[in-house]
Formats: C-alpha cells, sequence, structure tokens
C-alpha cells in the first residue's frame, strides 16, 4: 500500500497544531486455511513538518511538560486522528 503524506489537527485548548508526515494505513489479520494466518500490521505515522497554527509555543512546552519521547506522543495522537477520518 505505501506510505502517504496527510496533516493531522491537534486541537488544545491553548494551542493547534498541523502535522504533516507519512501515514501508512495497518492491515487487517487474514485467516489461511490449514493454520496459516497473517497477522496483519499496526497502521504508522512518522512525523515531516509542524506548524504551530493557534497559540504560542510556551503553550505547547507547557503541555508537553518535558517528556522525554514527546514527538512519539504526538505522532501517537496523530494516527488517533487520521484512524478517525
Amino acid at each position: 500500500m505505501g506510505a502517504h503524506l496527510r496533516t493531522a489537527v491537534i486541537k488544545e485548548s491553548d494551542f493547534t497544531l498541523e502535522v504533516s508526515g507519512y501515514f501508512e494505513e495497518g492491515e487487517d489479520e487474514i485467516q489461511y486455511p490449514v493454520d496459516n494466518a497473517y497477522p496483519g500490521s499496526v497502521s504508522t505515522f512518522e512525523i515531516n513538518y509542524v506548524v504551530l497554527t493557534k497559540g504560542n509555543l510556551v503553550d505547547v512546552l507547557y503541555w508537553l511538560d518535558g517528556k522525554k519521547n514527546c514527538i512519539q506522543d504526538i505522532e501517537e495522537l496523530c494516527l488517533e486522528y487520521l484512524n478517525e477520518q
């Protein structure tokens, strides 16, 4: 299927981010006869570009509050947004 460039919007009370990146939709599990199965795969999102469209950077920094894996957290929020579309 391949990854496609998509944009997700993260809206918090004090700011809004538009996050563009490469989204690859996961695949469902497939059962084959004779005990064979394809386990499927999960959707993935890799950030490429972020724009702060509302609020300021200080709002974002307080929201992140020193998280070590903030990129991963934002990518997970983007996956939730894109999977709901």
